[in-house]
């Protein structure tokens, strides 16, 4: 199987029309186009204002990147097509905590503000590719993402080349694709995972000032929206 499909599927149906206005590289990406605006967690930086006018294809295409840095710049022109504006709702950990519960769970990536609740309802095993605590390396999903019932992936794992890997590995689990450098493109990913839970720009002027400034994707949050859709799989 060719592992970079799903990264083809997402860049093939980005029009060819759509031109990119702004796009920024620093602690966070962000990529301002004609179809909206779209930030993702920043991999490294480069000076992308060379980017100006190009095709949002083109530079979406900058994904499958071994150069992380551009790879995060390329995630973010998908999702400024793809992650419109939409109704907050609430935190993913919060909406699937009732799915979670008593199940076999396994998290790459350690979303800190969810394992403390998490670990009093289920058996938690988090993966990290810096473990602190309790985790284990990331390199351990090969063992136990297998035997997982629920999967919850951080969307970084688009930037780095690992998702279609890990969604592969996580097949007989119930998968969760989580954080703002996921696209919102139901089309791609289903058959693929089972939820995906993305991030929509709705202050794209603060956005871009504070990505100018130097900040993180996670200093964003108050010019997001958080949302989820199901898919089949």
């Amino acid at each position: 199987m060719n592992p970079f499909a799903l990264y083809d599927d997402l860049i093939a149906a980005i029009p060819e029309d759509v031109l990119v206005r702004r796009a920024l590289s620093a602690n966070a990406a962000c990529v301002e186009s004609e179809a909206g605006v779209g930030v993702a967690a920043g991999l490294g930086s480069f000076d992308a204002a060379p980017l100006q006018g190009r095709p949002l294809r083109e530079v979406a295409a900058m994904a499958k990147s071994w150069d992380f840095a551009r790879a995060s710049l390329g995630v973010a022109a998908m999702n400024s097509f793809y992650n419109r504006c939409a109704n907050p709702g609430e935190s993913i950990f919060t909406a699937a905590r009732q799915e979670l519960a008593g199940k076999k769970v396994v998290m790459v990536g350690h979303f800190s503000t969810a394992i403390a609740s998490l670990e009093k309802i289920c058996s938690l095993t988090v993966l990290e590719r810096k473990p602190t605590g309790g985790d284990l390396p990331d390199s351990a999903c090969e063992y136990v993402l297998p035997d997982a019932e629920v999967a919850l992936i951080t969307a970084m794992a688009l930037t780095n080349k690992t998702l279609p890997r890990l969604l592969a590995l996580a097949k007989r689990a119930k998968t969760y694709v989580i954080g703002p450098s996921l696209p919102a493109a139901v089309q791609a990913f289903t058959g693929r995972a089972n939820v995906l839970a993305p991030s929509a720009v709705i202050d794209p002027h603060w956005v871009m000032l504070q990505v100018e400034a130097g900040a993180s994707v996670s200093k964003l949050k108050p010019g997001l929206s958080h949302f989820s859709l199901e898919l089949a799989k």
